[in-house]
C-alpha cells in the first residue's frame, strides 16, 4: 500500500476512492473519512484537492466512454 504523506495526499485517496469502492455502505464510510481529513485543512486547500481529484475522474470515465 501507497504511504500517504500529509493531509492533502490522504484527502485526495479518500476522495477517489469514494468514486470506486464496491458499495454505498463502504462509499459512506471513505466520505466520512475525507471529511474528517478535510476538517484539519484549510478550506482552499481542500477545495483544490477535490477540484484536482473531480477532474482526474472525469478524463478517466471519459477515457473509458
Amino acid at each position: 500500500m501507497t504511504e500517504l504523506k500529509n493531509h492533502p495526499e490522504a484527502l485526495a485517496a479518500a476522495l477517489a476512492l469514494c468514486a470506486v469502492v464496491p458499495s454505498d455502505a463502504v462509499a459512506a464510510d471513505v466520505q466520512a473519512m475525507a471529511e474528517k481529513i478535510a476538517a484539519g485543512m484549510p478550506q482552499e486547500i481542500v477545495q483544490i484537492v477535490a477540484d484536482a481529484v473531480g477532474a482526474t475522474l472525469k478524463v478517466v470515465q471519459d477515457c473509458k466512454a
